[in-house]
């Protein structure tokens, strides 16, 4: 149940209008996910403004970052979005061998 109920929101914030931001960005941020600890909490908080753009590794390093700052909330909701953004990605882009 709690799963269902974790899909269904991470589907409603796809859809939700969030502010665009760049892979670039994301990518720059990432770099900063195993820094200092107020870098990795900015990652953390970068990474939930803008999780409609971060893929499964951002997420789980996110994920990471908030568990080791004591965000046990943020750290469950990042961790299951991880792995329900891979799962999404794994059956959204098939491999070419398969």
């Amino acid at each position: 149940m709690t799963r269902v109920v974790l899909a269904l929101l991470i589907a409603l914030l796809s859809f939700s209008a969030h502010s665009q931001v760049s892979q670039d960005s994301l990518a720059q941020a990432f770099s900063k996910a195993n820094g200092s600890a107020t870098e990795r909490i900015q990652y953390v908080e970068f990474v939930l403004a803008n999780q409609r753009q971060a893929n499964s590794t951002q997420l789980f390093f996110a994920a990471r970052n908030a568990i080791e700052s004591g965000r046990i909330e943020d750290a469950g909701f990042l961790f299951y979005a991880a792995q329900l953004r891979a799962k999404l990605d794994f059956f959204r882009y098939p491999s070419a061998n398969a």
